[in-house]
């Protein structure tokens, strides 16, 4: 998990109260481009053996929510958040961009809809 000295050298998007912890990793940075998705998939407290927490986050563990595409402004120099969906949840995986179907695509857990794989664009 990042540190606060992490984030701040970052510039990271601003604190998102529809994210259940104020630090969330980023799972997709490529310096080549201008944008990048942030989720929120960092759970308070764990087990020990993350495969448990990978199994257990959703069906025993409330899942944390929230996912933000950012864009990094080279003039300003700082991210600017281009959408937030505090609904969607990402429990495990680091989002895939589908660049034919122009889709981020992550998985996660509901407990109506139990596993599934959420496409977002």
């Amino acid at each position: 998990m990042p540190t606060q000295a992490f984030a701040q050298r970052m510039s990271g998007p601003r604190p998102n109260p529809f994210l259940s912890a104020p630090l969330y990793g980023i799972t997709h940075f490529n310096s080549t481009q201008t944008d990048t998705i942030v989720v929120n998939n960092v759970i308070e407290s764990g087990h020990p053996d993350k495969l448990v927490d990978v199994l257990s986050v959703g069906p025993l563990i409330e899942p944390p929510r929230g996912m933000e595409r950012v864009e990094w402004d080279r003039v300003k120099r700082k991210w600017q958040s281009v959408w937030t969906r505090g609904d969607v949840v990402s429990t495990s995986m680091v989002p895939i961009a589908s660049a034919p179907s122009a889709m981020v695509l992550v998985n996660g857990y509901t407990k109506k809809d139990g596993w599934e794989v959420t496409g977002l664009n």
